[in-house]
């Protein structure tokens, strides 16, 4: 039987560390540290980036965000941040 635990992120890494989560699930982002402690499954669904920015700055890309100096705000533990 799966017992599902709702908790945030970094809960999820230490409860998955000490043993208290058999699995974690989430939008984890894949680095070397992180590898040499867990085991990534496959991708089991595609996740869509999109950014959300002031109607005004009329921006169409992260490439124009970075040329305009814009600044990102976001959680560093996420995909979102490791695609920006």
């Amino acid at each position: 039987e799966l017992k599902l635990e709702l908790t945030d992120i970094p809960s999820v890494l230490t409860g998955v560390n000490t043993g208290n989560y058999d699995i974690g699930v989430n939008n984890f982002s894949y680095n070397e540290e992180r590898a040499q402690n867990y085991l990534y499954s496959y991708p089991y669904n595609n996740a869509k980036y999109c950014f959300i920015h002031h109607k005004d700055n009329k921006i169409e890309s992260l490439d124009q965000a970075a040329q305009a100096g814009l600044t990102y705000i976001g959680d560093p533990s996420t995909n979102n941040t490791a695609a920006v």
